[in-house]
């Protein structure tokens, strides 16, 4: 018996869930993106009413960004309904590297920030890597 056409439909299943899996980590990073405006939207609107000092304003940025690495990443896990953390967290670093980039083209990070660069790298992996956690358990 020939079993050659099992061995190359399970290499194309395995091929699939990969792109699966990394479509739902792209995703993932579009919904950090997603959740990151609305809540500048937001945000701007009570700086502007309330006269917020601008000190917290760094606070209030790292807050959002940490917040929708972990619903990104969360978001991811429950797409891809297995390996949590792991989706998580490549979310969650895929979304600091696209953030970092894009702050290194308009001007607003210094190439030469490397330890901050390393920060959020960090809480980008946790974050995203919690959300994952209990994301993918969303999926159950």
């Amino acid at each position: 018996m020939n079993f050659s056409h099992a061995k190359s439909f399970k290499n194309s299943s395995t091929t699939e869930r990969e792109n699966l899996q990394l479509l739902n980590i792209l995703q993932g990073t579009l919904f950090c993106f997603i959740i990151v405006l609305c809540g500048y939207i937001i945000s701007s609107i009570v700086i502007y009413v309330f006269n917020v000092s601008s000190s917290s304003i760094s606070l209030l940025s790292n807050t959002l960004g940490i917040i929708s690495a972990a619903f990104g990443g969360g978001y991811a896990a429950w797409k891809s309904q297995s390996k949590g953390w792991l989706n998580g967290a490549l979310v969650g670093i895929s979304f600091i590297l696209v953030s970092l980039i894009l702050g290194f083209i308009t001007g607003g990070i210094q190439i030469s920030a490397i330890a901050l660069i390393l920060n959020r790298l960090l809480w980008g992996f946790l974050t995203g890597a919690i959300g994952g956690m209990i994301g993918v358990n969303f999926a159950r």
